[in-house]
């Protein structure tokens, strides 16, 4: 942010969550040690400064950061990309479970701050889609869905530059990055029903998720994430051979989108097609180098993955590559985790 911003020119304080896994609820370092503290030491702050006007600004977990604190500051704006709402067990992007959460209800929060302007720019992944409209009910809360995945600040920075975004949010100005509404993300397809089939699934519901998928999917057969959650549903439940197909098909329609590769590699590993599932395992871990990402952490969760089906030889190697000293060639280093492979679709 500190150098998204660097053109900005305003008065900025950034905050930076303590141990960048805690969503804030643990503090921020020297400054405070939980969420109403921190509210109250950037209250206090606000005042000495006698800023006239406050705009809260954060991505994914500094979006749920920049709602939260925006609301209970009475900010004058808010602009959120792609920012949690609510922690479902199953989404992709929650605290640990170890961390002190605070029983916050964000979306009464938002609603009771109606002096504050709140601007969401969500992914048109369906679950960043989700989270934005449990809020995006109230009058003084914006949403737009731009068509990238959860990294929309990325999009935004390579599009124009994100001070002038943000400067231009005021004038509701049209930009290079293409904004649209949350329906044009559902297609055919009911919301009512997609929004029921993201519940299921984040709740743990998969054979009722399974049902309105397919009844979804019959609607519109594209949607990489409906594909995406039916195979996954399908894994969960040990149903390897019905969750290659959609999972084959969520890779085919968007072979950039990295959730899909850890269910895919493990669904591969199950049915016996070990050398297919290291391919993909070569693709997934050269995306996180050419977008330039440390792969350790996805890594190290397909590890686990694969250890729940059973997947010893895998697991090693996935070692050997998280622990250069331990492997032997650099043949992994090789071919389809290349720049020039990093969209390569020959595998299925």
């Amino acid at each position: 942010m500190q150098n998204a911003l660097k053109d900005l020119c305003a008065n900025k304080l950034h905050v930076k969550d303590r141990t960048g896994q805690s969503w804030f609820h643990e503090g921020v370092e020297g400054f405070s040690c939980d969420v109403r503290s921190t509210a109250a030491a950037l209250g206090t702050f606000i005042r000495a400064g006698r800023f006239k006007r406050v705009t809260c600004i954060g991505a994914s977990m500094g979006g749920y950061a920049a709602i939260l604190f925006g609301a209970k500051l009475k900010a004058d704006r808010v602009v959120a990309f792609s920012p949690q709402t609510i922690f479902h067990p199953g989404w992709p992007y929650v605290p640990a479970q170890d961390v002190p959460l605070q029983e916050i209800d964000l979306d009464k929060a938002v609603g009771g701050s109606r002096r504050t302007q709140f601007h969401i720019i969500s992914s048109s992944e369906l679950h960043d889609v989700y989270q934005a409209s449990l809020i995006a009910k109230h009058k003084n809360v914006r949403l737009d869905v731009m068509e990238w995945d959860h990294n929309t600040l990325f999009k935004v920075k390579t599009a124009m530059s994100v001070s002038k975004f943000i400067t231009g949010l005021a004038g509701r100005e049209r930009h290079v990055a293409k904004h649209h509404n949350a329906s044009h993300v559902m297609g055919n397809m009911p919301a009512g029903d997609v929004f029921q089939v993201l519940d299921l699934f984040y709740r743990g519901k998969h054979n009722k998720c399974i049902d309105i998928c397919r009844y979804l999917l019959l609607r519109n057969d594209r949607s990489c994430d409906l594909n995406l959650i039916l195979g996954q549903c399908l894994f969960f439940t040990k149903r390897y051979d019905q969750a290659l197909q959609p999972l084959k098909r969520a890779y085919q329609i968007d072979s950039y989108c990295l959730r899909t590769f850890p269910y895919l590699i493990c669904t591969l590993l199950a049915l016996g097609l070990d050398e297919r599932a290291r391919e993909f395992y070569y693709e997934y871990r050269g995306a996180f180098k050419n977008r330039k990402n440390d792969p350790t952490g996805p890594i190290m969760k397909l590890s686990d993955m694969a250890k729940r089906i059973g997947a010893e030889d895998f697991r090693r190697l996935i070692a050997q590559d998280v622990d250069p000293q331990s492997k032997p060639t650099p043949a992994a280093d090789t071919g389809i985790g290349d720049a020039q492979y990093a969209a390569y679709s020959g595998v299925l």
